[in-house]
């Protein structure tokens, strides 16, 4: 069954080329733009690990693309229930979405940092850090998936994509917001220099959260009118 929808999925993917290349530059742009900050900083694995995980990129950039193009290819084929006989499968439709969208923009993102990294001449340093690198990118890429369940659970309760767009940006602001202030944040812990003291207590914490919000999804899913 479930490869069935995910096939099905990834042919009508094809009606959403737009806003997954939209998706794609923006992340492009983001991680290019920040080569200036990297020429500027001293020669250091500080200034590597700033420039790939540079805040306000990440907080105006990212996390808002990809809830904004998450939420224009949110969209559901009830006609699959009939033939399934089950709405796990309208469950299985949103989580696809929410995957191959996080993949999207992070990969293009990522991508991008490395093509800059091996031109400005910082791979060595790269080399060094590369563990603690893709420690923090993962739990970055979980943040983005939390955020893609958050957005699912407001557009299914509200049905509003605008009053979604600004409920989720707002828990990302209260988020940032915690991390500039040197609390903790969670969706930013990604970012705090004691990441590798904290990261088992935060990684739980966000996995949790993860299912939670899967859990939750799946009881608006159920319960919820479609007609």
């Amino acid at each position: 069954m479930y490869h069935t929808v995910y096939q099905q999925q990834n042919y009508l993917n094809q009606a959403f080329l737009k806003n997954y290349f939209l998706s794609g530059i923006v992340s492009l742009i983001l991680a290019l733009s920040s080569l200036s900050f990297l020429k500027a900083s001293d020669y250091s694995a500080l200034s590597l690990m700033n420039f790939i995980f540079l805040r306000y990129n990440i907080f105006f950039g990212l996390i808002p693309t990809f809830i904004l193009v998450l939420l224009s290819t949110l969209k559901i084929r009830l006609g699959d229930t009939l033939r399934c006989q089950t709405r796990n499968v309208l469950l299985a439709q949103i989580v696809y979405l929410i995957i191959f969208n996080s993949i999207i923009i992070t990969a293009t993102w990522f991508l991008a940092i490395m093509i800059v990294i091996f031109l400005s001449g910082y791979f060595p340093i790269f080399l060094k850090i590369w563990a603690e690198l893709l420690l923090r990118i993962v739990y970055f890429e979980i943040v983005i998936l939390v955020f893609g369940f958050i957005s699912a659970i407001f557009f299914y309760l509200t049905e509003n994509k605008i009053l979604t767009f600004l409920l989720v940006f707002a828990i990302n602001c209260l988020s940032f917001i915690l991390n500039i202030n040197h609390q903790a944040s969670l969706f930013y812990d990604f970012l705090a220099l004691d990441f590798g003291s904290i990261i088992f207590s935060r990684s739980l914490i966000l996995l949790g959260l993860l299912f939670l919000t899967d859990a939750i999804l799946n009881l608006i899913i159920v319960k919820k009118d479609f007609l």
